[in-house]
């Protein structure tokens, strides 16, 4: 895996991604203080349509979701989120663009172009605190 974009800074400063193919992202993991842990994978479709038809179903049968239809500012995939039974999330998307050996990683000035409003309270359960013996001071 190697890391991709870093967040911009201000807003979710412990959000680490990674990569194992030319997507932009396929995993994200959280270190912040006091917490770390996996967050989310990226699921990517080749089309649109599917995006639209899994959206339409998990709105019909009334699933929760983490975070609405939206658009990052450091790709062009559109998403949503949907938390697994285990407690990370899946972001389900189409659109990446794919990045070749020219690519110049950038830090973007928001995290969001549109959309991805976050809903529920706090991290996930995979993101879980640090024990004192885990923390770098020592302490939590």
């Amino acid at each position: 895996m190697e890391l991709f974009v870093p967040t911009p800074h201000g807003r979710f400063s412990g959000g680490q991604f990674y990569r194992c193919n030319p997507r932009t992202r396929c995993l994200a993991y959280i270190a912040v203080p006091g917490h770390k842990g996996v967050h989310h994978l990226e699921i990517e479709s080749t089309h649109m349509d599917d995006v639209g038809r899994a959206w339409d179903l998990v709105q019909e049968r009334e699933l929760p979701i983490t975070a609405t239809l939206g658009r990052h500012m450091s790709d062009t995939l559109i998403s949503f989120y949907r938390c697994t039974p285990t407690g990370f999330d899946i972001e389900f998307g189409a659109g990446s663009q794919l990045l070749d050996d020219t690519f110049v990683q950038t830090t973007p000035s928001a995290l969001e172009a549109w959309g991805h409003k976050f809903v529920g309270d706090g991290w996930l359960p995979t993101v879980r605190p640090l024990t004192p013996e885990q923390h770098p001071t020592g302490k939590e």
